[in-house]
């Protein structure tokens, strides 16, 4: 997993991107995101247009998003973090609340909302997860 390379356009928010962002960036100082494979940081021919933003703007925005998705989770977000820094990088060896943890925070780039547009609380989204499979398993 660690071999894979994402910039921060390419992050879409699924399992493999936060389990990559977890064991890669997390740990790099605030604003800094890992050279792409082959390329240094002073290869002016790493980046093909100039950009608009600072270098460290984008890095900073989607390290925050997900800080603040895996803080939503509280301690099945800690327990998420603790295990992929530890090695654990592949879904099916993460723990239940890990697992969990993980399910809720890769909603893809948007965060999870109700129709009416308020955020869907990762309480309230355990409890309808349970609610639907005592649904299906009643069939």
């Amino acid at each position: 997993m660690k071999d894979e390379w994402y910039s921060p356009g390419q992050i879409r928010y699924l399992r493999d991107d936060i389990i990559w962002m977890i064991a890669v960036v997390l740990p790099l100082d605030a604003g800094c995101w890992p050279p792409a494979p082959g390329n240094t940081i002073n290869n002016p021919e790493s980046q093909k247009t100039p950009s608009h933003a600072a270098p460290f703007e984008n890095p900073c925005c989607v390290e925050a998003e997900l800080l603040q998705r895996i803080k939503m989770t509280g301690e099945a977000g800690e327990a998420l973090v603790d295990e992929v820094l530890a090695g654990i990088e592949h879904y099916q060896l993460l723990s239940r609340p890990a697992k969990r943890a993980l399910n809720y925070i890769s909603s893809g780039p948007k965060r999870r909302r109700t129709k009416d547009g308020r955020l869907i609380t990762y309480a309230e989204w355990k409890r309808d997860r349970k609610k639907n499979r005592k649904y299906v398993k009643n069939l």
